[in-house]
């Protein structure tokens, strides 16, 4: 009798998960990549692509620094790809993007990166560092030259006062006619 009722409920049990189809991965729908969500993302600006990354300008993050030296800063982007972050060891394995501060003069046509922040594929922060990077020239035909030519047309309002500074990039709004 205890045999019975240990196979009817064993039947029961059976036929009640037989309609239910095993979902697989090919089955659950297909998300969005990171890449394609940034490419849509109206408060970036695709600089540049290479096997490695896509550089992206932070639109609105612009700013005049010192007017009378004409330094600007902007927020740039790099989104990694596969290959992309296989490169990437120690503290900054596991980051799929990262932020930069950019630091431009537009009169001598030099550079820094004045921090750097690297994040996971959530956003989550993974490594970040201030930088004392020493200025260089800005490469002729590369991302860096455009991001300076934008960069460097931003207009100065003549008020006199700086623009505050930005912890989050992205933060403040886009200057009139400029792109970042």
């Amino acid at each position: 009798m205890k045999s019975l009722l240990i196979l009817a409920l064993v039947l029961i049990a059976s036929t009640s998960f037989a309609g239910e189809k095993k979902k697989t991965a090919k089955d659950a729908p297909t998300s969005q990549s990171l890449q394609e969500k940034w490419d849509a993302d109206s408060s970036l600006l695709k600089l540049d692509c290479s096997d490695s990354m896509c550089v992206y300008g932070v639109k609105g993050s612009a700013q005049i620094v010192d007017a009378d030296s004409n330094i600007r800063s902007a927020w740039v982007a790099f989104l990694y790809t596969d290959e992309g972050r296989k490169a990437l060891t120690g503290p900054l394995k596991g980051s799929y993007y990262s932020k930069e501060k950019w630091n431009i003069n537009c009169n001598e046509a030099t550079m820094n990166v004045s921090s750097v922040h690297y994040y996971d594929a959530k956003g989550s922060p993974v490594s970040s560092y201030g930088n004392d990077e020493q200025w260089s020239d800005i490469v002729p035909g590369s991302f860096g030259e455009t991001v300076a030519a934008i960069v460097c047309t931003l207009e100065d309002d003549g008020s006199g006062e700086d623009a505050p500074s930005q912890d989050v990039p992205g933060e403040s709004p886009a200057q009139e006619g400029t792109p970042l």
